[in-house]
């Protein structure tokens, strides 16, 4: 969520441990603690939103508490200084955090995917239009889980659905090509073998390197 596939979490940043100490349940950091906590936000997050995998662009972008602070403030021995509670989360009102915490209330944050522990792939399915659904086969407390995540952070409103079917679309017609040269290899040209697989993992890497990549490679490479 998202990058939405599981995230690897670096070590909390230096700051926390000051932080939980001196103001467990106030958010008071100064630019060299944020600085400090996005250099470690970046490095699992690649400059990716931890839900909708957009791109950070000129600064737009949030601190968040996949658990909101007020309600840490009211768990006995709880800080809103938990590393593993923190992501980095895009400023778009119209989803992920910033609708989490302004649109909806009527939610258990136990009912949302995390991002660094779970992988979303396992949880969602995108279609070539854009939209995104539970998988088919969830039950019980997975459906829950995929139904509210789409819900609670909003991934499938218009503006991101537009989005992903962009992205998902434009990688297709180079999926197709690919294929294309597929069928023109000569296999008994080891150098032409080399160059399409150079090609084919150059292409998922792309995939991996840009925005909605679980979308677009459940839409080509699978």
């Amino acid at each position: 969520m998202i990058k939405l596939k599981k995230l690897e979490r670096s070590p909390e940043p230096n700051c926390f441990r000051r932080l939980r100490k001196s103001s467990p349940n106030i958010w008071c950091i100064t630019p060299e603690d944020k600085a400090d906590i996005w250099s470690k936000l970046n490095a699992m997050q690649n400059d990716f939103c931890a839900y909708c995998e957009s791109k950070f662009v000129d600064l737009a972008c949030h601190i968040e508490h996949l658990i909101p602070q007020h309600i840490l403030k009211d768990i006995r021995n709880r800080s809103i200084y938990e590393w593993d509670n923190i992501y980095g989360s895009c400023d778009n009102v119209e989803h992920c955090g910033r609708y989490k915490d302004h649109k909806i209330t009527d939610y258990d944050f136990n009912n949302l995917i995390r991002a660094d522990t779970e992988n979303a792939s396992d949880y969602l399915d995108f279609l070539p239009d854009g939209h995104v659904i539970p998988k088919d086969n969830l039950e019980d407390a997975s459906l829950i889980k995929a139904i509210e995540t789409i819900r609670v952070l909003n991934l499938d409103c218009p503006r991101l659905v537009n989005l992903r079917y962009q992205k998902i679309g434009a990688s297709q017609m180079l999926f197709l090509e690919l294929e294309e040269l597929r069928e023109c290899i000569d296999f008994q040209n080891q150098g032409e073998i080399d160059l399409f697989n150079q090609e084919f993992i150059q292409f998922e890497q792309n995939i991996t390197d840009n925005e909605y990549s679980v979308s677009v490679r459940q839409n080509t490479i699978g």
